[in-house]
């Protein structure tokens, strides 16, 4: 399914490459693993077994630049709709986070963010779950935007903004 040198997304890992593929025993059993490499975290290494399903399913191929850029001209419009149980919503947001749907990755954040300036607005805070799972979603699209793009995962926003700018001077 994937080879040596393949980038990929993992999980809460983010952007990584595929370094190897070795053996390795668990409790007793050998068995193929796919080494990967997280690309901003330099001191890391995580196993992934080829044949795990479960496992395999929390790993997806990165956009390529062109996906990027239709993603990023046709971004959401939708208003953001707040999920007010929290284990639904949460149980949601493990979902959208562990998925490869960048749209639904971008819905997310765009949410979390009209919630939290929401709260701000009311002299609150976020609940720390919330506030995880809105870092975690920012981390995973700005990693991949960035590593995809050359940039800084700082300059991703800054770059979204711009590209959103020049679109709409196109469309004048």
């Amino acid at each position: 399914m994937y080879k040596v040198n393949d980038t990929v997304l993992y999980n809460t890992h983010g952007v990584c490459k595929i370094v190897g593929i070795s053996e390795k025993d668990f409790g007793g059993n050998h068995t193929s693993c796919y080494a990967l490499k997280p690309v901003y975290r330099d001191k890391s290494m995580v196993f992934i077994p080829v044949n795990s399903n479960n496992a395999l399913s929390k790993m997806h191929r990165i956009l390529s630049a062109d996906q990027i850029y239709s993603l990023i001209k046709t971004l959401p419009a939708e208003y953001p709709v707040w999920i007010q149980d929290k284990d639904q919503r949460k149980e949601y947001y493990e979902k959208v986070l562990l998925g490869e749907d960048r749209e639904e990755l971008i819905i997310l954040i765009k949410t979390l963010h009209v919630y939290h300036q929401s709260l701000l607005d009311q002299g609150k805070k976020m609940h720390a779950a919330d506030r995880y799972f809105m870092k975690e979603a920012e981390k995973k699209l700005h990693e991949e935007f960035a590593y995809v793009l050359n940039i800084k995962p700082d300059e991703v926003i800054p770059f979204i903004t711009e590209q959103i700018k020049v679109d709409e001077k196109d469309d004048i």
